[in-house]
């Protein structure tokens, strides 16, 4: 099992301005249906409830200084619950309680990054909260939906059944340039052995688009700690150094329904298909 994760919510959110100055990004209102309508749940709680369902139970998220309000949404509030039923609000106060008994359940730490430093030293904040752990790594601004509890579940099985050092999930994308991208040897329709990670490349060399969800094993700390001081590091050039020196297996998802809220477009289009 892979019961850790960390969970980067530390970037400021520049291509989202000026939303992002005023609400953290990860919080920005996603609509997502309970029973037979819709609500609009903050980002990071779908991220949450997902990690969960898939046997997540020790969550660290990384922010910013001016992203308490992360922090303050994760503090259970019964009063405001007792407030929504005595104005009839039943639903609304049933998502509230199953999110609260869920937090009950589990380890939630928070770490904060003091400079906008990259997601790479983010993800090293939570060294200490892993520990010798395996964990999974999810963007506070990217969420597979509709069939993400299978595709999450599915990446840590082939971790966990093919025991190598981490698995990326990747999908094929017209234009790479907005992404990390995987370059790497083809086993099955939907695994590949990874070669290279190069991020955001200005030509196409590959079109196999890292969609910001990761399952690794803590030895990639040490690689990060390595690159320290050298010069400015990303998260997925401590994965490309681990994949040179062990085991790394990309898989590949089609027809899946993602968000990503780090990009006005692609916020945009989450909104096209809903028919209330």
């Amino acid at each position: 099992m892979v019961t850790h994760a960390i969970i980067p919510a530390a970037g400021l959110g520049t291509r989202v301005l000026p939303a992002s100055k005023a609400i953290p990004k990860e919080m920005f209102p996603i609509p997502h249906r309970f029973g037979d309508k819709y609500m609009l749940y903050p980002m990071i709680h779908l991220i949450f409830d997902t990690l969960y369902n898939v046997g997540i139970r020790n969550f660290c998220f990384v922010i910013s200084p001016s992203k308490e309000r992360i922090m303050e949404y994760f503090k259970p509030d019964q009063e405001f619950i007792d407030t929504l039923i005595d104005l009839g609000k039943e639903d609304e106060a049933e998502v509230l309680k199953e999110f609260y008994n869920r937090l009950s359940r589990c380890k939630i730490g928070f770490r904060v990054q003091e400079k906008p430093l990259g997601v790479g030293d983010a993800v090293l904040r939570g060294k200490e909260f892993v520990g010798n752990n395996s964990f999974m790594i999810s963007m506070g601004d990217d969420l597979i939906l509709g069939d993400g509890d299978n595709v999450y579940r599915e990446l840590i099985d082939i971790f966990v059944s093919r025991e190598v050092d981490g698995v990326v999930l990747v999908k094929e994308v017209e234009d790479p340039r907005h992404y990390g991208v995987v370059i790497g040897k083809k086993m099955t329709d939907s695994l590949y052995k990874v070669e290279k990670i190069i991020e955001k490349p200005k030509t196409p060399v590959s079109h196999l688009a890292i969609l910001g969800i990761y399952v690794l094993k803590p030895w990639i700390f040490d690689v990060m700690e390595g690159m320290i001081g050298n010069r400015d590091w990303e998260l997925t050039d401590a994965v490309d150094e681990m994949a040179k020196r062990g085991e790394m297996l990309a898989y590949k998802v089609d027809n899946v329904h993602r968000i990503d809220i780090g990009r006005v477009e692609t916020y945009i289009d989450l909104f096209k298909d809903i028919k209330l």
